[in-house]
């Protein structure tokens, strides 16, 4: 009998346990096989494969009681009620305020050292001859915003700026508040282009900040006409070997090993690690690559530490099909050695099979066909991912991912059937929705979040369990910045 935090019930038979190094639950090739991720918190019903096993008892990495075995389940009865996450009006809306800051895109939430938190974002400016990121804050939940301080402010020609986010890394001391940016300078046809991913940092929580490092920089020869750094994130393992970590896309790499004649039309993700001892990103690692190989777009955005230590996950933007039909679906990438090496697709040790040429299971499902057009899907794009945090209503396996998608539109409308389709925010209308998930990403809940159409958006798992969206809305000058909350009921 194992009890969950909110009382729920799991009755198993556990059979040939065996005291051995973590890994999986070997040779279970019984239908009705169960696992736990979490202790037994949650299950996760296997399949004729070998299945995932927890590392139970205290969280320090040198005293973890590492189980692996058989669990044969004979019955599995579970007390909790089912949960909802509903999304609210917004709590800011930049358009109709008369007072205040303009607000931002929201990225993290941070503890102040007297207790109280505060969300921290982030908002683009362009000015006369120069492009400038501002920190933003709020102390009341998104309810109201104010500037903090430039984050960067540049004036070189032919300057782009954007894709940033932030990332708050207590681990560090003192702990430091983090933001990752693109960095292009991409002059006229002929001349020498640069792009790079860089970080920039703050000691006092947005006040005032620095330039930290670069994580990639890349000078490519003309001949590459999409090459482009894009979409950075930074994440932390945790143990003794734990580092800091940035996930980035390279449109570079696939443009250099394109055959001639033809054209890039994707990106790859990769990770660098950050060593404390030299200051410097150490070489990076592969996260997320079409299985077939092919030139395609594979873009993870946000990792998630996710089941047993070492096990990190993050959705993933995916091609489907080929051109003329196109479109972008949501997969996933994980890493099961704290991002070592990655893979696209669950091994059918992990309880899942590949789903052939599609190569890859879906995190949910594969868009909807757009009707009328025989072949050809919506777009499901740019998925971000945070897992809430253990409250009265929320659970250790809740899970929110918040994408992109045009399926609201008219088919004759939509930017799968005109051709603006591939995830191009400037020029693709989309909505925003959410897939919510109560068992560690194995199944979800899909709900529209906004009927705007949107150009930016950023999400943060708040303390109380509840869920920050934040996104700049289409057609609007200046930008219209708009914040929604997402709250669990029963």
């Amino acid at each position: 009998m194992l009890r969950g935090p909110m009382g729920e019930q799991a009755v198993a038979l556990a059979k040939a346990v065996q005291y051995q190094s973590a890994g999986t639950v070997a040779n279970a090739a019984v239908e009705g096989v169960a696992a736990s991720p979490n202790g037994g918190v949650i299950w996760s019903p296997g399949h004729t494969a070998d299945l995932l096993v927890a590392y139970l008892g205290s969280p320090r990495e040198e005293s973890m009681q590492r189980i692996v075995g058989l669990v044969m389940m004979c019955a599995v009865a579970w007390a909790a009620h089912a949960t909802d996450l509903n999304w609210s009006e917004p709590v800011f809306d930049g358009r109709l305020q008369t007072a205040g800051g303009k607000g931002g895109i929201p990225h993290v939430e941070i503890r102040l050292p007297d207790g109280t938190w505060r969300i921290v974002g982030s908002r683009q400016e362009s000015l006369p001859g120069r492009k400038r990121v501002v920190a933003v804050s709020s102390d009341d939940g998104g309810a109201s915003w104010v500037d903090l301080a430039t984050i960067v402010e540049d004036g070189t020609d032919h300057l782009d700026l954007g894709d940033g986010t932030m990332f708050y890394d207590t681990v560090s001391q003192p702990p430091v508040l983090l933001y990752v940016y693109r960095r292009h300078v991409v002059p006229p046809s002929g001349a020498q282009r640069y792009y790079s991913i860089r970080v920039s940092a703050s000691l006092d929580h947005g006040a005032t900040w620095f330039h930290h490092s670069i994580v990639h920089e890349i000078r490519p020869p003309s001949s590459r006409v999409t090459t482009g750094l894009w979409t950075p994130s930074l994440f932390r393992t945790l143990g003794p070997t734990g580092m800091l970590q940035c996930v980035f896309d390279d449109g570079d790499r696939p443009d250099a090993l394109t055959p001639p004649g033809n054209v890039n039309q994707g990106q790859w993700s990769y990770v660098r690690r950050w060593d404390e001892a030299q200051k410097a990103w150490i070489p990076r690692s592969l996260a997320a690559q079409s299985p077939d190989g092919r030139i395609s777009a594979e873009a993870a955005r946000t990792v998630l530490r996710l089941g047993t230590p070492g096990h990190l996950w993050s959705p993933v933007e995916s091609s489907v099909g080929q051109a003329p039909h196109r479109a972008l679906a949501i997969r996933f990438t994980e890493s099961w050695n704290s991002g070592a090496s990655w893979s696209l697709t669950r091994t059918a040790d992990a309880g899942w099979t590949d789903i052939g040429q599609e190569a890859g299971p879906f995190l949910h499902a594969k868009p909807p066909e757009v009707p009328g057009y025989p072949g050809l899907h919506y777009d499901w794009s740019w998925p971000l991912a945070v897992r809430l945090p253990v409250t009265p209503l929320s659970h250790d396996g809740m899970v929110v991912v918040v994408f992109r998608s045009d399926e609201d539109l008219p088919p004759h409308e939509a930017p799968s059937v005109t051709g603006g389709g591939g995830g191009n925010t400037t020029t693709v209308d989309k909505k925003l929705f959410s897939l919510f998930s109560e068992d560690l990403a194995l199944t979800w809940h899909k709900a529209r979040v906004s009927h705007d159409l949107i150009l930016d958006h950023g999400v943060v798992a708040l303390h109380d369990g509840s869920v920050l969206i934040g996104y700049s809305a289409k057609g609007y000058v200046p930008r219209r910045y708009v914040v929604r909350r997402g709250t669990l009921s029963r």
